[in-house]
Order: C-alpha cells, then structure tokens, then sequence
C-alpha cells in the first residue's frame, strides 16, 4: 500500500512538472509560415506590463523595417509594432509562464504573427521568433526554439523571404522606401510615395506655371490694345486735316 502512494506522490510530481513546461516539437519553418497571419522584421526596442481582464501581460514594441501578410491600416507606425504575450511583472510580483519570448535591446528579429481579438500575438509563443544574423557576408533567420536544429535551426533569408511572397501571394512592405512621413494623432505615419507624389494632387506644377504666364501675358494685353487704338486714331485725325 505505501508503495501505491509513492509511486501515485510520484506520478503527481512528474504530471506537475509538465504542466509547468512547454514542449516544442521540431515544425518545418514552411508550415509555420502556412498559419501566420503575418510576418513582420524589425528591430526589439523594449516592453512594458499591463493588466487587463485580471491577467498580466508583457506588451513588447518594436521598430518595423518591413511587413507582408497586414492590411494597410494595421502597421501605420515604423516604431511602434506591438505584440502582448501572457505574463509579466505587477505589483512586484513575476508571472512567468514558460514559453514565454526572450528579447535583447536592439536584437533584429522575424516574428511570425497571429491575431487576437484586440492585438497581435506571436505563433506558438517563442517558436514564432527567428533572430537575424550575418555570417560569412549572408543573413540568416536563427530559431530561437530550436538553434541547433540541422534543418530548422538556421533559414537563408533569401529562402524566407522567397516562402513569404509565395505564401502571402504579395511583395514586403518596406518602410526603408517610404522616407517621407506625416504626423496625426501624435503619431508618425509613413507616406506610402508613388512616381507623381510630388505634384499637387488638384493643380500640378505645370498648371501653376500655365496661371503665371496667363496673368502676366493679361497684364500686357490691354495696355498694348490701348496703344494700338490711340496709334490708329492718331494717324486717322492727321491724315484728317492734312
């Protein structure tokens, strides 16, 4: 009998210390890349903690240096992506929960993005971040699950970037060609520029130069008839009396 209780204290234990652990098992980055709601590379630039609905939640921002997968009205700030993971710190006490992604300041990233109701999530928490590094003159995406992996631990990036467009079925957005910026709502939004962005949508450089000439052309105009009545009248009273 006590060593019923044992082995069943036992089994309690190991049941307890899965519960707390998260298991990955190894994905192909294609089929990751199938269910993502989004891709987004930018760079890590910090976090804070809320609390919402009784649970805490880390909020990390990022600065984006390009997209695929969003709507346009869904990634309007370059420096300002933000994705909520579950736990964090509140009131001095942490609320881990295992899984949970790990940033460095400045760490340059690929995220694959899901959608909640209210904000962006990242896929399968921290199996949903690749971090960027250059070896030998190329870039790579490193998994930050599974780093050694021989398949799935390091990704050329051209070979994500091509899965991407075939996946979304579209081009990235890249901010990096987008220099010209507009402030509303004291935020900063890129002006997505195209090849006539510099003219005036209602009146056009060349129509401002047309109004220029009419007007001064209808300075002239009159004057130049005058003198061509009183030239003509002159001549006319002359030959007149002579």
């Amino acid at each position: 009998m006590k060593l019923i209780i044992l082995f069943f204290f036992c089994f309690l234990l190991t049941l307890d210390g899965n519960l707390k652990a998260t298991s990955y098992f190894p994905i192909p980055f294609s089929n990751q890349l199938s269910t993502a709601y989004g891709v987004v590379e930018g760079v890590y630039q910090g976090h804070r903690y809320k609390q919402e609905s009784g649970e805490v939640v880390t909020i990390f921002t990022f600065g984006v240096e390009k997209y695929i997968g969003f709507k346009v009205n869904e990634i309007l700030n370059r420096n300002e992506f933000s994705i909520s993971s579950s736990g964090g710190v509140w009131n001095g006490v942490t609320y881990d929960i295992p899984g949970s992604p790990r940033f460095e300041k400045g760490e340059k990233v690929i995220l694959l993005i899901v959608k909640g109701k209210k904000d962006f999530h990242l896929q399968n928490l921290s199996a949903g971040k690749y971090t960027l590094i250059r070896e030998e003159g190329s870039w790579y995406l490193r998994s930050s699950v599974f780093p050694n992996h021989g398949k799935m631990g390091k990704i050329r990036y051209e070979d994500f970037e091509n899965m991407a467009k075939k996946k979304f079925d579209m081009a990235f957005t890249s901010f990096k060609e987008s220099p010209k910026y507009y402030t509303k709502n004291n935020y900063e939004y890129t002006a997505l520029k195209n090849s006539n962005d510099k003219k005036d949508p209602i009146r056009g450089p060349a129509s401002v130069d047309s109004d220029v000439l009419e007007n001064k052309s209808s300075r002239f105009f009159w004057p130049f008839i005058l003198c061509l009545v009183v030239g003509f009248y002159s001549i006319f009273v002359v030959r007149k009396y002579n």
